[in-house]
């Protein structure tokens, strides 16, 4: 007992920074000296270049995934506060082979196509590795798919038809998949290890210094008094918060804790409530500058500046968030909800007064990345001034314990990350090793008769079903690989291709029956999963029709080759009608318009929601004149 209260002041600075706990204390100064330590790693390497593409890359994954086996344990429902004997073994056969690899890195890289017998049972022990990080950090059905394509590889033989092939041997395979940038460190691990990690720290440290209670007051300030306004400031705070973090479930979290309980207690219902957060903060993996991990690799596979990535996601992201704030407006005029009381609510003014300062390293981010700068630059100069700016400004000033934290944060927080695009890496890998994503994309075109709608649904359906055990990375970079070429083969541009898919694996978070970022809203509201999914999806409709809009129309995404100004103009026509269109669909989808709307007056919205989002002068006076009908009617 008095050993206890005797503990160091540090112990529990530590504590409460979240650097340890005292259960676990010495695993716990391990694990956070080796995340504080990759963190600074890729800091030094984003301010000052990168290793090689191969070292890289190897660094990256081996320090998150002794990460991995040091914090996950075997079973999931074991107790993880103590580390294992066999976890520790795990974890140190990385550091075993990255020894080997720098140790001998020259002879290896001369060795590629020709590896030695150590070589091969190198490369297999780290692929198993990976696989096994993979399932205890993400989940066994990104593994179980892995396991697939790697299994279709030998059994290339014995398959009949026009997906047999003559197999692959396992030298090939060990080299392709660990010597090579092919496999493990392909494309994918490489945004991992450069991009990603870096705007995953920018996140940390912008939690740090109360970013994001600076954007929730920032929303209830601006929306909270109107109709519906707890919802309505979930809708404004998640778009905000989806500009730094990227991702749907630590967007629907960090939010929802707050917006969710406020949502119930001013008269939404629990699973509308649960679903209103998921939906908007799914949007975050779409609303420019940060976007979501894809993006990112998406920068390497087109070869588009990501600059140009971010303006084409731009309009899109404002539909998508425009659907669930008129889906939310609509729901409370139904219910007949009303906003929150001014005395209770921040003042505008004053919350930019006091903390508008926190704008300034997201605004110094998206002015570098404009200028030219590359997004691994951009994002460590961005980090720095967070830091400085937390550091000299007299509210909510940071640490030195504050500090480590974001680094220990990021770095763990990048666990899942990169262990998917590693693992997606080996599923891309066998993909090229065999050609087999060529074979799907010309047997795309022929179930669609080059029929471009019905390549686009099977695209949707695909996305949709691999998205419900798959993070969004590892969707995008699958589907991506064997179907982008089937869509640009009928004619849709590449970036409007690649944004296709990119958006239905990000819906797929919401989508029942796996939605996970519906059932951590669920989880927050008490409410049922199922049910929660079921609405989130409906709130995000506009999410379903809007990458069917941007391929018909690619002027939705500013593609024209005359400046920003001239796109935007080109781009009004079908922005205006699709926001029309959007709230017909937001009437149909909630019952309630001008009034409570009939059942034909559903159908009507309906068709015309459709007649508006198809681009189209005849389509659009179709749907002009559904609206005007049932706004007649009520």
């Amino acid at each position: 007992m008095n050993k206890e209260k005797s503990a160091p002041k540090y112990i529990a600075a530590c504590e409460a920074a979240g650097l340890m706990t005292r259960d676990a204390m010495a695993s716990s100064v391990l694990i956070t000296c080796i995340a504080i330590g990759v963190s600074l790693f890729h800091l030094y390497t984003s301010a000052f270049g990168a290793l090689l593409a191969h070292k890289q890359r190897l660094v990256h994954l081996t320090v998150e995934m002794v990460l991995a086996f040091l914090i996950f344990s075997f079973q999931k429902n074991k107790d993880e506060s103590k580390i294992r004997f066999q976890n520790w073994t795990l974890a140190m056969v990385p550091v075993f082979i990255i020894i080997y690899v720098f140790w001998n890195y020259e002879s290896l890289i001369w060795r590629v196509g020709n590896p030695t017998s150590m070589d091969v049972l190198i490369g297999s022990i780290y692929l198993v590795l990976v696989l096994e990080a993979t399932r205890r950090a993400v989940g066994s059905p990104l593994v179980i798919i892995a396991v697939i394509f790697l299994a279709y590889t030998f059994l290339g033989p014995y398959i009949p038809g026009i997906f047999g092939h003559r197999g692959i041997k396992i030298p090939r395979l060990a080299d392709h998949m660990f010597m090579s940038t092919e496999g493990i460190f392909s494309i994918p691990l490489g945004v991992s290890a450069s991009y990603i990690f870096i705007f995953v720290l920018f996140g940390s440290f912008l939690e740090i210094t109360k970013g994001g209670e600076f954007f929730l007051d920032l929303a209830l300030s601006i929306a909270g008094r109107r109709i519906g306004g707890p919802a309505k400031t979930a809708v404004l705070s998640s778009a905000l918060m989806g500009t730094i973090s990227g991702s749907s479930i630590a967007n629907t979290v960090a939010t929802g804790t707050f917006t969710i309980p406020l949502m119930i207690k001013s008269g939404y219902q629990k699973h509308f409530a649960g679903a209103v957060e998921a939906a908007a903060s799914t949007g975050g993996q779409i609303m420019p500058p940060v976007m979501g991990a894809a993006a990112f690799i998406m920068i390497e596979y087109t070869r588009i500046p990501y600059t140009r990535i971010m303006l084409s996601a731009m309009l899109p992201a404002i539909i998508y968030f425009f659907g669930v704030y008129v889906s939310v407006h609509l729901e409370a005029k139904r219910v007949g909800l009303k906003g929150i009381a001014k005395e209770d609510l921040p003042v505008l003014y004053r919350v930019l007064r006091n903390r508008g300062y926190l704008l300034l390293p997201v605004l110094l981010m998206i002015w570098l990345l404009v200028r030219g700068q590359t997004p691994m630059k951009a994002g460590a100069y961005a980090i720095a001034f967070s830091v400085i700016i937390g550091l000299i400004m007299p509210k909510n000033r940071i640490t030195f314990l504050g500090i480590l934290s974001a680094l220990r944060k990021g770095a763990m927080n990048m666990v899942p990350v990169a262990l998917a695009c590693a693992t997606a890496g080996v599923i891309a890998g066998s993909i090229s090793l065999t050609g087999i994503g060529l074979k799907i994309a010309g047997f795309i075109e022929v179930i669609s008769a080059g029929n471009l709608f019905v390549a686009l649904a099977l695209t949707m359906v695909a996305c949709l079903i691999l998205g419900m055990g798959l993070p969004t990375v590892a969707t995008y970079i699958v589907l991506v690989t064997i179907i982008a070429p089937a869509l640009t083969n009928l004619g849709v541009p590449l970036l409007a291709a690649h944004l296709f898919v990119f958006y239905f694996g990000v819906v797929a978070d919401i989508t029942p029956p796996v939605a996970l970022a519906a059932y951590a809203g669920a989880g927050i509201a008490g409410a049922n999963q199922f049910k929660t999914g079921v609405t989130a999806t409906g709130i995000a409709a506009a999410g379903f029709l809007v990458p069917y809009v941007f391929v018909y129309s690619p002027d939705l995404l500013l593609s024209a080759h005359n400046g920003i100004f001239n796109g935007l103009i080109s781009a009004m026509p079908v922005f205006i009608t699709t926001l029309i269109g959007v709230v017909m669909l937001g009437g149909a989808i909630t019952g309630f318009l001008i009034s409570h709307c009939k059942w034909y007056e559903k159908i009507i919205l309906m068709m015309g929601a459709l007649s508006l989002i198809k681009p189209g002068l005849i389509t659009d006076i179709i749907g002009l004149l559904c609206l005007i009908s049932v706004i007649i009617m009520q």
